[in-house]
Protein backbone atom coordinates (compact mmCIF):
# COMPACT_ATOMS: atom_id res chain seq x y z
CA UNK A 1 0.00 0.00 0.00
CA UNK A 2 0.99 3.82 0.08
CA UNK A 3 2.51 3.33 3.21
CA UNK A 4 5.31 0.47 2.43
CA UNK A 5 5.31 2.62 -0.92
CA UNK A 6 6.62 5.39 0.90
CA UNK A 7 9.05 3.50 2.90
CA UNK A 8 10.61 2.18 0.18
CA UNK A 9 10.79 5.55 -1.72
CA UNK A 10 12.82 7.34 0.79
CA UNK A 11 15.39 4.44 1.71
CA UNK A 12 15.60 4.64 -2.32
CA UNK A 13 16.58 8.47 -1.75
CA UNK A 14 12.87 9.78 -3.27
CA UNK A 15 12.12 11.76 -0.25
CA UNK A 16 9.69 14.12 -2.37
CA UNK A 17 7.40 10.76 -3.35
CA UNK A 18 7.73 9.52 0.55
CA UNK A 19 6.49 12.48 1.61
CA UNK A 20 3.49 12.45 -0.89
CA UNK A 21 2.37 8.74 0.03
CA UNK A 22 2.52 9.26 3.09
CA UNK A 23 0.55 12.82 3.48
CA UNK A 24 -1.96 10.81 1.33
CA UNK A 25 -2.15 7.93 3.42
CA UNK A 26 -2.50 10.27 6.93
CA UNK A 27 -5.61 12.15 4.38
CA UNK A 28 -7.37 8.62 4.07
CA UNK A 29 -6.37 7.85 7.99
CA UNK A 30 -10.15 7.36 9.87
CA UNK A 31 -10.72 7.02 13.23
CA UNK A 32 -10.51 3.36 13.01
CA UNK A 33 -13.49 1.36 14.75
CA UNK A 34 -15.29 4.26 15.81
CA UNK A 35 -18.61 2.19 16.21
CA UNK A 36 -16.89 -0.31 19.06
CA UNK A 37 -14.74 2.50 20.64
CA UNK A 38 -14.95 0.28 24.16
CA UNK A 39 -15.87 -3.35 22.82
CA UNK A 40 -13.13 -5.92 24.26
CA UNK A 41 -12.57 -7.03 20.53
CA UNK A 42 -11.68 -4.03 19.61
CA UNK A 43 -8.30 -3.61 21.98
CA UNK A 44 -6.01 -5.30 19.96
CA UNK A 45 -6.85 -3.86 16.08
CA UNK A 46 -6.84 -0.25 17.79
CA UNK A 47 -3.47 -0.81 19.38
CA UNK A 48 -2.48 -2.21 15.68
CA UNK A 49 -3.93 0.05 14.07
CA UNK A 50 -2.45 2.96 16.46
CA UNK A 51 1.04 1.44 16.12
CA UNK A 52 0.51 1.24 12.01
CA UNK A 53 -0.33 5.31 12.46
CA UNK A 54 2.87 5.97 14.58
CA UNK A 55 4.62 4.43 12.14
CA UNK A 56 3.15 6.47 8.80
CA UNK A 57 3.72 9.63 10.84
CA UNK A 58 7.28 8.71 11.65
CA UNK A 59 7.81 8.08 8.04
CA UNK A 60 6.02 11.19 7.16
CA UNK A 61 8.47 13.65 9.12
CA UNK A 62 11.70 11.66 8.22
CA UNK A 63 10.51 12.02 4.32
CA UNK A 64 9.31 15.83 5.17
CA UNK A 65 12.91 16.29 7.08
CA UNK A 66 14.86 14.86 3.99
CA UNK A 67 12.89 17.62 1.78
CA UNK A 68 13.75 20.01 3.93
CA UNK A 69 10.08 20.93 5.74
CA UNK A 70 11.47 20.84 9.24
CA UNK A 71 8.04 22.79 10.75
CA UNK A 72 6.02 19.85 8.54
CA UNK A 73 8.42 17.22 10.08
CA UNK A 74 8.49 18.29 13.82
CA UNK A 75 4.79 18.59 13.43
CA UNK A 76 4.29 14.93 12.40
CA UNK A 77 7.28 13.64 14.83
CA UNK A 78 5.01 15.59 17.18
CA UNK A 79 1.85 13.65 16.83
CA UNK A 80 3.37 10.60 16.77
CA UNK A 81 5.54 11.58 19.89
CA UNK A 82 2.07 12.28 21.55
CA UNK A 83 0.52 8.87 20.41
CA UNK A 84 3.60 6.76 21.12
CA UNK A 85 5.58 8.69 24.01
CA UNK A 86 8.04 6.17 24.87
CA UNK A 87 9.65 5.44 21.02
CA UNK A 88 12.65 6.74 20.92
CA UNK A 89 13.07 6.52 16.83
CA UNK A 90 10.30 9.42 17.19
CA UNK A 91 11.82 11.43 20.10
CA UNK A 92 14.97 11.56 17.87
CA UNK A 93 13.15 12.83 14.60
CA UNK A 94 11.27 15.02 16.34
CA UNK A 95 14.74 16.44 17.96
CA UNK A 96 16.42 16.55 14.84
CA UNK A 97 13.18 18.19 13.25
CA UNK A 98 13.36 20.56 15.95
CA UNK A 99 16.61 21.54 15.57
CA UNK A 100 16.31 21.87 11.52
CA UNK A 101 13.52 24.21 12.12
CA UNK A 102 16.28 26.55 14.56
CA UNK A 103 14.50 25.79 17.96
CA UNK A 104 17.47 23.50 19.79
CA UNK A 105 15.73 24.16 23.17
CA UNK A 106 12.78 22.39 21.83
CA UNK A 107 14.94 19.36 20.63
CA UNK A 108 16.29 19.54 23.85
CA UNK A 109 13.17 19.52 25.87
CA UNK A 110 11.95 16.51 23.83
CA UNK A 111 14.93 14.48 24.44
CA UNK A 112 14.55 14.92 28.27
CA UNK A 113 11.00 14.12 28.42
CA UNK A 114 11.98 10.91 27.14
CA UNK A 115 14.86 10.18 28.93
CA UNK A 116 12.31 10.77 31.95
CA UNK A 117 9.54 8.33 30.58
CA UNK A 118 12.24 5.80 29.56
CA UNK A 119 13.72 5.94 33.40
CA UNK A 120 10.24 6.42 35.41
CA UNK A 121 8.08 4.37 33.14
CA UNK A 122 10.51 1.84 32.17
CA UNK A 123 13.84 1.76 34.10
CA UNK A 124 15.66 2.09 31.23
CA UNK A 125 18.31 4.51 29.72
CA UNK A 126 18.05 5.92 26.76
CA UNK A 127 19.96 4.42 23.50
CA UNK A 128 23.30 5.85 22.76
CA UNK A 129 21.82 7.52 19.53
CA UNK A 130 19.43 9.60 21.57
CA UNK A 131 22.28 10.18 24.02
CA UNK A 132 24.42 11.65 21.15
CA UNK A 133 22.32 13.79 19.70
CA UNK A 134 21.28 15.33 22.91
CA UNK A 135 25.43 15.97 23.61
CA UNK A 136 25.61 17.24 19.98
CA UNK A 137 22.33 19.37 20.77
CA UNK A 138 24.17 20.68 24.33
CA UNK A 139 27.70 22.05 22.13
CA UNK A 140 26.81 21.89 18.32
CA UNK A 141 24.74 21.26 16.17
CA UNK A 142 24.48 17.54 15.04
CA UNK A 143 26.30 17.10 11.88
CA UNK A 144 23.97 16.54 8.40
CA UNK A 145 21.04 18.33 10.06
CA UNK A 146 20.52 21.61 8.57
CA UNK A 147 19.82 24.70 11.02
CA UNK A 148 17.57 27.38 9.28
CA UNK A 149 18.01 30.70 10.93
CA UNK A 150 16.45 34.11 9.80
CA UNK A 151 19.07 36.40 9.13
CA UNK A 152 18.41 39.64 10.17
CA UNK A 153 20.51 42.66 9.64
CA UNK A 154 21.83 44.93 12.51
CA UNK A 155 22.14 48.11 11.81
CA UNK A 156 25.52 49.71 12.37
CA UNK A 157 25.74 52.06 15.21
CA UNK A 158 27.71 55.28 15.40
CA UNK A 159 28.65 57.42 17.89
CA UNK A 160 29.82 60.01 16.07
CA UNK A 161 28.69 63.37 17.76
CA UNK A 162 28.04 62.44 20.68
CA UNK A 163 29.23 63.55 24.17
CA UNK A 164 31.00 61.27 26.60
CA UNK A 165 29.78 61.99 29.81
CA UNK A 166 29.96 60.80 33.46
CA UNK A 167 33.99 60.08 33.55
CA UNK A 168 35.03 63.22 34.14
CA UNK A 169 37.93 61.99 36.05
CA UNK A 170 39.21 59.52 34.01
Amino acid sequence: GLVERARRALRGGRAVDAAHDCAEALRLWGEPLAEDTYAEWARSPRERLLRARVDVLETAARAALAVGDAATAAGYAADAATADPLRESVAVVHAQALTAAGDRAGALAALDRLRTRLRDELGVDPSTESARLQQALLGNPVPGTPVRRSRQSTPERTFDGLAFVGRDTE
